[in-house]
């Protein structure tokens, strides 16, 4: 299984270039179809 830590709420924020990059790679993770979880942590947590 992949894991990919993710920011929370980057849907919502693509102006910010980090939140964009990971939204489009949560994308492209799911397009792919293959075995993944996607873990969205706050910033603290980043």
């Amino acid at each position: 299984k992949f894991v990919f830590f993710s920011i929370h709420n980057c849907d919502k924020h693509p102006e910010v270039p980090l939140m964009e990059i990971k939204y489009c790679t949560e994308k492209f993770l799911q397009d792919l179809g293959i075995n993944h979880i996607i873990i969205r942590l706050c910033g603290f947590m980043q």
